[in-house]
């Protein structure tokens, strides 16, 4: 047998089963009192996934949107359309992770998809500011390239799981 025919059952299996287990990792009382999220953004993504639909614009709308309806304060003048602010530091931040690589053999994208929860945080050793990630969420996601939009669906689960985290520190919200 020749090795096309085990990977040809590797993506036949992984397929059906096109999401891995989401985990997020954070230090306990991290997300306490977080009384609002500056923006949703997009970090650098592949061009070639750009090409092929993904419209960064609807899932940053989208994670701010299903915060917003969670209770969780967002501003989102600089999410979606108005994201204008990326070039200034506004803290925090959460931002998608969108790492991905294409088969064109069978037409689909093997992603990493991250959310990740950047602050300012200062540093106890030189009294120093640097950004910092404080909270992250990842899980792995197979999508044919011409559905991108079914990245909506791993993305939700990392919201929910952000929504869980944050809700266990701050359940008076």
């Amino acid at each position: 047998m020749n090795n096309g025919f085990f990977l040809s059952i590797f993506f036949l299996i992984i397929s059906a089963n096109s999401y891995t287990t989401a985990q997020s990792f954070y230090t306990e009382g991290v997300l306490e009192d977080l009384d609002f999220i500056t923006g949703v953004s997009v970090g650098k993504i592949d061009q070639q996934l750009k090409d092929d639909g993904l419209d960064t614009e609807f899932l940053e709308t989208a994670v701010a949107l299903k915060l917003i309806d969670a209770g969780i304060n967002v501003d989102i003048t600089g999410t979606g359309e108005n994201n204008n602010y990326k070039s200034v530091v506004s803290s925090p931040e959460l931002v998608i992770v969108i790492n991905s690589v294409k088969d064109d053999v069978y037409n689909l994208y093997i992603l990493a998809v991250n959310l990740v929860l950047l602050e300012d945080v200062k540093l106890l050793r030189s009294d120093k500011t640097v950004r910092s990630a404080t909270w992250q969420a990842g899980i792995s996601a197979i999508i044919p390239a011409d559905k991108t939009s079914k990245i909506k669906q791993p993305l939700k689960e990392l919201c929910d799981i952000f929504i869980n985290d944050y809700l266990k520190e701050n359940p008076e919200q």
